[in-house]
């Protein structure tokens, strides 16, 4: 009952002996309902106020700022650091790395080694985070704890981990304290929005990545999509959530040229991330770019353990 209907109803309560006691039980409910309706929207979960939009603007602002970590991951993390496609300005890559560390908490060697294990075991014993292996509901409803496990792997850390940001501010602050940017995150949430708004801004963007990159990339495509390639994995090609994961749902391309810069193998798949180390090609804030057309997937220059994490050999046809 809203507070103009308890007016209307006290209104329409005639003053007899027979119903003053009712109209004051009506009273007593409508400031209760008044207060309460109060309460929740100082805190904005109703629509009584102008509060009501600021639940809505920290919905949008949490799934804004997933939607850039999930950039900055296939960026920076997964084509730059785990593949070695790009080579991205110091400064540029630096303000990706901040970013992650301060919206998801990710330390880029780990995620790199996770990253090129699954690589190097695709869709096999070994493989992180399989579902060939472990079962499509097990990765998408629980794929975050088998990332979790394998992030904590020492030995694998260290065989795959190479070539990774290992300065002093990786060792000392985003590696040693990787809650702490997600904490600074929450501060910010909450002191931008409120309490109550602040929490859901938080969890959102908490909830983007895992769910999009686990659920969706290293879960769905291994199991439905559409294949350009014949590789040695389940990997698959979704469509169409380009926007949503930057062009990491085109797997299979992916799987067929890990190294590659580019995502995209047909003239109609989209790839964001593309457009993205594209723009920062011309500023001049990348270089090195890997394209298939350009160089072959095993150049000399690589080494066997390069070739097989970061080039990949995970196809059956040339």
């Amino acid at each position: 009952m809203r507070s103009a209907d308890c007016e209307r109803g006290l209104r329409d309560t005639r003053l007899t002996p027979a119903s003053a006691a009712e109209r004051a039980r009506l009273s007593l409910a409508c400031g209760r309902i008044e207060g309460y309706s109060r309460s929740l929207d100082r805190h904005g979960w109703t629509g009584l106020g102008p509060k009501a939009t600021v639940m809505t603007q920290a919905l949008i602002f949490g799934a804004l700022t997933g939607w850039v970590s999930g950039l900055f991951i296939t960026v920076y993390l997964h084509r730059s650091i785990a593949h070695q496609a790009l080579e991205l300005h110091p400064v540029v890559a630096h303000v990706m790395r901040f970013w992650l560390w301060l919206a998801t908490g990710t330390d880029s060697r780990r995620w790199a080694a996770v990253h090129r294990k699954h690589h190097a075991s695709v869709d096999r014993v070994g493989d992180p985070h399989s579902p060939a292996i472990e079962g499509i509901g097990a990765i998408f409803f629980f794929g975050y704890f088998f990332y979790r496990r394998a992030f904590r792997d020492e030995a694998l850390v260290e065989k795959y981990g190479f070539g990774c940001p290992n300065d002093r501010l990786e060792r000392l602050l985003y590696g040693r304290f990787r809650a702490g940017g997600l904490l600074l995150l929450l501060s910010f949430d909450v002191a931008l929005f409120g309490l109550g708004p602040g929490l859901v801004a938080f969890i959102t963007n908490c909830l983007w990545v895992p769910f999009w990159a686990i659920s969706v990339i290293n879960g769905l495509a291994h199991f439905v999509g559409y294949r350009n390639y014949d590789t040695r994995d389940a990997s698959r090609n979704l469509w169409p959530v380009a926007l949503l994961v930057a062009g990491e749902e085109l797997h299979n391309n992916h799987h067929r040229w890990p190294r590659s810069a580019r995502f995209s193998a047909k003239t109609w798949e989209f790839d964001p991330g593309w457009l993205v180390i594209r723009s920062l090609s011309a500023l001049g804030l990348a270089r090195d770019l890997w394209l298939p057309e350009d160089k072959l997937p095993h150049g000399g220059e690589a080494s066997a353990q390069t070739s097989t994490v970061v080039v990949g050999t995970t196809f059956n046809e040339e």
